[in-house]
């Protein structure tokens, strides 16, 4: 016998049987069905659909996704039974039979990821097994978007959360309202700051096309009148996508002052968060999933919905009808601009979705390509001509390796200086710290006045170096930083010594000496070309491209000492050097045919799929939070540390337990490179555990 779907009745038939049947969070399984219906619903007009068949899909997993507790199972465990007992007594859609077998699919994963259909074990569900996925899904595509039906599966999935959430917590965060701006509350935010000429130039982003960009320089108040940008398209979301949590911090402060429901998240957030409560922790999965109308995150968070990594459905419907604010594009890696321009041009008219790219310094190649990418016209708002009225540093650039100026180095900080080093990869960072602190200890000086800081820190050292280099600005010092200061430390030094690298960040670079200043008429910044990029070898898993150094160098070398009159020249020159054919190349290596041919739109990232794995490991600039073996970490505190978080967290039966351990693991894992994956050991709450071949782990030299 078939049952209707959407008139509920094979959940109605066994109406006495579910009544009885407790939903985990401790309400009826009927209620909690009907509950989830009802959200998915307001979800579903929310973000604009209209497809009454999309409507029935998710009414379907409403009503039967639980099913399978009635067999007296709890947990995940209830997710197949499910399918089976649907699959004993015919329940099929109503109005759409040929989209059962991905209900059924749907119900199956509905508290995992989408994992590639051939992966699961689908038991003695002989039709499931036999089915060619990638023709059944291709066939959909025929009357179906793929990404609407993961959209779906995500709204459902959010329905539930929400609906077990407001039966334990009596409430749910708000899910369905927009964000309210007027041009009024974008001035009262600058505040002080108002210039009455500036801000009619401002009010220009009002004007600007859906997709556009903005080039200004720091202090013009950019990130905060981009609001004046989303004012005018009544947005579902406002996206802030900021380069560093550092940044991602200070200005979700301010906006919180502003706006009501405000949320910022990254990565680490549940780490920052763990010692707030067990309620604190609880609304993480709502914050993860961008359900307020301000969201202050990274561009990575955009990325990794879009590149459907883990449980992505739940957080990429929320870019539906979004206004994206993406700030400092000039710091992403060529792969990264390859990735955010593919989806922001696959899904923007998918979604409605605007976005403004903003950046202090956007090289005229950057512009072009995402003119040719994103298929724009007049679409930026310029005012570059303000670096004319700066000259904050002069430097000179050295053909010999940074190794060699060790000494030199010492000398500066001997004389009272601060001095900031930044090389370009953690193992420099790591050996050049250790030899300045040799130096300092052979003369008598304190190791600890060299600082280090770099990418491949736990969280919780990585937090303990931020502030001890807070605390050193007011006193001579060394300190020795990848390309993570760039953007993430708010402090001025009185020399820098610095490795080649792209002019994007070499003039971030700049801008961490004499940051305050305007002008200055000595020598206060030396670049050195690495000996790294002379070996062919070490050159190929490079953070950086040679060209894109090259390029570089050849400006620094024109425009050294005071050939330099001011910073507009370093861009001039720059932008007559490499040009959108030298950025296409860089690019171009990225074949992103790999997402249609292995996720058909749909499924969730494998991170073992070989093909992905080419794509994610090139270059250093793709990380991952992942835990190092506890054999690996050479400092006796911290190991027990590990251990215990890895013991509580395989041991833990509770979900408040769960994301505790979740929680605690994330303040002690590392960001490292994809390739590293080929290590892992293990998962544990969703980390890989990864094994070194060569290396360790130490408070105070990180991962190397």
């Amino acid at each position: 016998m078939k049952h209707e779907c959407m008139e509920s009745r094979y959940l109605e038939s066994m109406a006495e049987q579910v009544n009885k049947a407790d939903s985990w969070h401790g309400d009826s399984l009927l209620a909690h069905c009907y509950d989830v219906r009802e959200i998915f619903d307001r979800l579903f007009e929310f973000y604009g659909f209209k497809n009454h068949v999309l409507m029935e899909l998710g009414h379907y997993l409403s009503y039967y996704h639980d099913i399978g507790k009635l067999e007296g199972r709890a947990g995940g465990g209830h997710s197949m039974i499910s399918v089976k007992l649907l699959d004993r007594d015919g329940v099929c859609l109503n109005s759409c039979k040929q989209l059962t077998p991905l209900a059924w699919y749907f119900i199956s994963r509905h508290h995992s990821s989408l994992t590639l259909p051939a992966k699961v074990d689908w038991g003695d569900l002989e039709d499931m097994k036999r089915l060619n996925w990638e023709g059944y899904v291709n066939y959909l595509r025929g009357e179906f978007d793929p990404v609407d039906l993961a959209d779906v599966f995500g709204l459902f999935k959010l329905a539930d959360a929400l609906s077990s959430h407001k039966a334990k917590a009596g409430q749910v965060p708000p899910y369905d309202a927009k964000p309210i701006i007027h041009a009024d509350m974008v001035k009262d935010m600058l505040g002080a700051c108002v210039d009455e000429a500036r801000w009619r130039y401002q009010l220009k982003l009002c004007e600007l096309p859906r997709i556009a960009m903005l080039r200004a320089p720091t202090g013009w108040g950019k990130t905060t009148s981009s609001l004046l940008f989303a004012s005018t398209r009544s947005p579902t979301r406002v996206f802030y996508l900021l380069p560093t949590i550092t940044a991602i911090k200070q200005f979700f402060s301010r906006l919180d002052r502003a706006f009501s429901n405000v949320s910022m998240y990254f990565h680490l957030y549940d780490a920052e968060v763990k010692d707030e409560g067990e309620e604190r922790l609880q609304q993480v999965f709502f914050i993860k999933s961008f359900l307020n109308p301000f969201v202050v995150t990274t561009v990575d968070q955009f990325l990794l919905a879009f590149l459907q990594l883990g449980k992505y459905f739940t957080r990429r419907p929320s870019f539906r009808g979004a206004c994206n604010i993406l700030d400092e594009i000039h710091l992403l890696s060529p792969q990264a601009l390859h990735l955010l321009t593919y989806f922001v041009d696959k899904f923007r008219d998918r979604y409605g979705m605007s976005m403004l790219i903003m950046s202090a310094t956007l090289p005229e190649a950057y512009i072009q390509y995402l003119q040719k990418r994103l298929r724009l016209s007049d679409s930026i708002l310029d005012l570059r001509d303000e670096y004319s009225r700066k000259r904050r540093v002069l430097f000179h650039a050295r053909d010999y390796d940074l190794s060699s100026a060790l000494h030199e180095i010492y000398g500066d900080y001997s004389a009272g200086r601060k001095v900031l080093v930044v090389v370009n990869t953690v193992e420099k960072a790591v050996e050049t710290a250790r030899s300045l602190r040799k130096i300092l200890q052979e003369n008598g000086r304190p190791p600890d006045d060299v600082l280090l800081i770099h990418g491949r820190f736990m969280y919780v050292d990585r937090r303990s170096v931020e502030g001890a280099v807070e605390l050193a600005q007011e006193r001579p010092h060394i300190l020795v930083s990848t390309q993570v200061c760039e953007v993430s430390l708010d402090v001025s030094y009185d020399r820098l010594y610095t490795e080649a690298a792209p002019l994007g960040s070499i003039v971030q670079r700049f801008g961490r000496v004499n940051r305050y200043g305007t002008k200055t008429d000595m020598v206060n910044a030396f670049i050195h070309y690495p000996n790294e990029l002379r070996d062919q070898d070490k050159a190929s898993r490079y953070p950086y491209e040679e060209d894109e150094v090259r390029v570089c160098w050849g400006v620094l070398k024109e425009l050294e000492g005071c050939k330099l009159e001011n910073e507009l020249q370093l861009l001039d020159k720059f932008d007559s050097e490499f040009d959108v054919k030298n950025l296409e190349s860089f690019t171009s290596k990225f074949n992103m045919d790999v997402w249609d041919e292995v996720l058909l739109d749909l499924f969730s990232l494998p991170l073992d799929e070989e093909k992905v794995k080419e794509l994610l490991e090139y270059r250093e600039n793709f990380t991952l939070l992942s835990l190092v073996n506890p054999e690996d970490v050479t400092d006796d505190g911290r190991r027990d540390e590990l251990l215990q978080a890895i013991e509580q967290a395989k041991k833990g039966a509770s979900y408040e337990e769960r994301l505790r351990a979740a929680a605690t693991l994330k303040d002690l894992a590392v960001p490292v490179p994809f390739w590293y994956l080929r290590k892992v050991q293990e998962t544990i709450c969703g980390l890989p555990l990864i094994k070194l071949r060569k290396g360790e782990y130490s408070v105070e030299y990180g991962l190397h």
